[in-house]
Formats: C-alpha cells, structure tokens, sequence
C-alpha cells in the first residue's frame, strides 16, 4: 500500500502510548482513522487532541474490548458506517505483563494471551474478510515486541504473545499475498507509553487468581523514561513499513547485534551431516595410481599462469580462462557493448574426472569440461551489464563455489571503475555511470 491518503485503519489499543502515536502518523499521512481502546478517558484524551488540531473528521472512537467477539463486530459496523472500506487493520492492544513464572498464575495467563493473542485472532477474522471484500488491497500490522526477537527473564507471558505475533505474520504474509494483502510483524523497542497503568486494565474475572498484583502496584510507580522513543516517531516508522511492505518493522538498531547473535546461534544449531562426496574410504594402493594424472596440453590449451583478455581488433577480445577447484581464472573481464568475443576455456585439473562446467545463460552458452580438454566458444556482447558465469557441475554448482562475470560496458562509458565489488580491485575496468576514484578516458 504505497498510497495511503484517504484509506480508512481500525487501530487497536488506538487511544494512548504506541497506538496514539500510529493513530497520529497516519492521520499525517492522508488517512481516516477508527481509533479503538477498552479505555474512555483515553478515548477522551485522544478525540480532544485531534479536535485541537483540527482533524476530528479524520478520526472515528469505539470503546472496545478486544476479547469481546460481538463487541469487535459492532465496532467494524460503525467503522465502517462513518468512513467507509477499512484497508488498514493495526492489531496493536497489548499488555505489558511481567513477572518471573513462578509468580504468574492461571489469570494471568488467561488475561495476557485473550488480549494479545485472542483479541488479534477476533481483528484477524473480523476485519479480513471486510479487507477482502472490497478486492482494493489492504495491510495488517501485529504488534508484536523487540522482546520476541531478544528475550529477556521475567517476561513469559508477554513473550510468548508477542513471539507469536511474528510466526503469525510470516504465516499471513505468504497467504494473503495474491489478494493483495500485506502483513507486518511491528517490533518496536522502549517506546513512551501508558505501560504503567496495566492494574488499571484488569477486569474482575482475572484478579481472582493471580500473583501479579505486587508488580502491578510497582508497575504503577514507575516513571516514563524521556529516553525512550517518542510514541509518534514509533507511528511514522509503521507507517513507512506499511507503505514499504515489511514484513518486519523494527524501530530501534542498538538491537540488531542481539537479534544477530540469536539467530547466528539457530544457525549454528543446525545439523550438518557430511554430504555423500565428502569422504570415501579407500585402501591406498587402490588410490595413488587413481589420483593424479598427467596429460599433454592441446595446442590451443590455455596454461595456468598464461591467463590474458586481449583485445584483438576494435570489436574483438579474445579471454584465455582456466579453470581448477574451485576459481575461475580470470574470474572478472570485461568487454564494450558490441564485440565479439573468443572465449577458450581449459580445465587444467591434474585430478581424474574433475570436471568442471562453465554457464554463461545470458549468451547461451553451458559446457562440461573434463581434466586437459579445452573448449573455444565465440559469441556476441550486444547488450551492456554483468553477466554472472558459474560452474554447473555436481559440487561447485551445489554450492556455487566456482562463479565470476563479465562486464559488458556500454559504447559510450567514459568511467574508470576501480573498485567493483566491495573488496575487489578491476583496474581500468569501465562501466557508465559508476562513481570511481580513477581517471576519466
């Protein structure tokens, strides 16, 4: 959804701290807002800041417990009945319920999880297939937390939650692509909100059985940090992941070494059995006369350390390439948009049936080439770009171990490009519009 002015959202947990700030960003960017919250002061709060800037036409409020089914479809209705199509559905009501495990009790549980794993459950089927009906696209935001991506201690319930907001919004992105659909997983950091309020949330039917009442209490008195991000940069940032389509909308990058480092560890926790090449076992007097082999070159075979790209003619260049496990030699040339190229290849393995393959697919061109043989193709570079050639062969191709590219540079380049590739220095290469730190020609 690159455009959003005029597109209707129904905006859960709406009216104060992360989903206020949404609420305001993206009435700043042109849309119609339908601000739900379970809170009335709060719904207060917000309809007379909008009113303030003059924008309460922009903005609709609905008292609304997530958890009430029922409740959730009256809310749609008058959604609807007030600004039409909802395009943008931002699952954002939460909880900020901590505590170690050993203090939390079956209301907690049951609290945490019908508000932030049902309540996004009854948007998800209340609000989809509204989305849908109208057939013009449309996007869900699950707020999920930084928290699922970097847990830390004491907060089981409300990571298990918000972990399960970022599965369901990979699920939901893959199934609702073809309509148009996109899903993101917001996993905002610190944010400047009403998190220390949550006692006053809880309804009578959960305080019978809980053990989070004394950290509720603590809760209450503790201040907002001014260090914490703002609640409507928090906003603005889904606003450009909407727009963007992320499937992933993240706020804060001092997290990204800790996410880096879980996910390196999942990695790392990945079997690797050894594949069917890697070992044979063998008596040696089997092996040694195997191994090796020699071999006359051809006349026309190209010997490693004699590797050269000649220019033969004003629109000709001849490449003379070797190949051995696992590089090409070269493994960068290039030629200007309109030569005729002479590539001759030899494969100057000294190992029995290491063969080795060459795919150039932009120029048709796919060969095999067993120990000592040499093969001499000719083909045009009408067209400027890179063209990647890679070995097809059984491991180099599984891995894609053996790979280089051709550079075909345009009639008219006029760039010296020295530095290609971030690590690799081609001196003298050109390519049209490339910034360089080398002379102009």
């Amino acid at each position: 959804m690159e455009h959003l002015d005029g597109k209707v959202a129904f905006v859960t947990g709406g009216a104060s701290g992360i989903g206020l700030g949404i609420s305001k960003a993206m009435v700043a960017a042109g849309m119609r807002v339908v601000m739900a919250d379970v809170r009335q002061d709060h719904l207060d709060e917000a309809r007379g800041w909008f009113l303030s800037q003059k924008l309460s036409r922009r903005v609709k409020t609905v008292k609304l417990d997530v958890t009430n089914r029922k409740a959730y479809a009256r809310a749609a209705d008058k959604a609807e009945a007030a600004f039409g199509k909802i395009h943008v559905l931002v699952n954002n009501a939460g909880l900020g319920l901590l505590g170690a495990i050993d203090k939390t009790k079956f209301d907690d549980w049951d609290w945490g999880l019908d508000v932030m794993i049902g309540g996004v459950v009854n948007g998800i089927l209340t609000i989809l297939p509204r989305i849908r009906a109208h057939g013009e696209g449309g996007h869900i935001v699950n707020t999920s937390s930084m928290a699922a991506l970097v847990p830390i201690p004491n907060c089981a319930i409300y990571i298990t939650a918000k972990s399960a907001m970022v599965g369901l919004s990979e699920c939901l992105a893959g199934e609702l692509a073809a309509d148009r659909i996109g899903v993101s997983a917001f996993c905002p950091g610190p944010v400047q909100s009403n998190i220390r309020e949550l006692g006053k949330l809880r309804p009578d039917k959960y305080k019978k059985d809980s053990g989070l009442g004394e950290f509720e209490k603590q809760l209450a008195d503790r201040p907002t940090s001014d260090l914490w991000m703002d609640a409507v940069e928090c906003g603005e940032r889904v606003v450009r992941g909407i727009r963007l389509n992320q499937l992933y909308i993240f706020t804060h990058p001092e997290f990204r070494a800790g996410a880096k480092e879980r996910m390196d560890k999942m990695l790392a926790s990945f079997p690797t059995p050894p594949e069917p090449h890697d070992a044979t076992f063998m008596a040696v007097s089997v092996l040694r006369p195997l191994v090796h082999q020699t071999y006359t070159p051809a006349a026309d075979a190209v010997q490693a350390g004699k590797e050269q790209v000649v220019r033969t003619g004003p629109h000709a260049v001849t490449v003379d390439m070797t190949l051995i496990r696992s590089a090409y030699t070269p493994d960068s040339f290039q030629v200007r948009e309109g030569d005729q190229v002479t590539l001759r290849v030899t494969n100057v393995e000294t190992i029995r049936d290491m063969i080795h393959g060459f795919a150039l697919p932009d120029h048709n061109l796919n060969i095999a080439l067993a120990p000592g043989y040499t093969k001499t193709m000719t083909f045009d570079a009408g067209k400027p770009g890179v063209y990647w050639y890679y070995c097809t062969n059984f491991c180099s191709a599984l891995h894609l171990e053996m790979r280089g590219r051709m550079v075909v540079q345009p009639k008219d380049a006029t760039v010296t490009l020295t530095d290609w590739h971030a690590a690799e220095n081609v001196k003298g290469q050109v390519v049209a519009g490339v910034p360089s730190t080398g002379g102009s020609k």
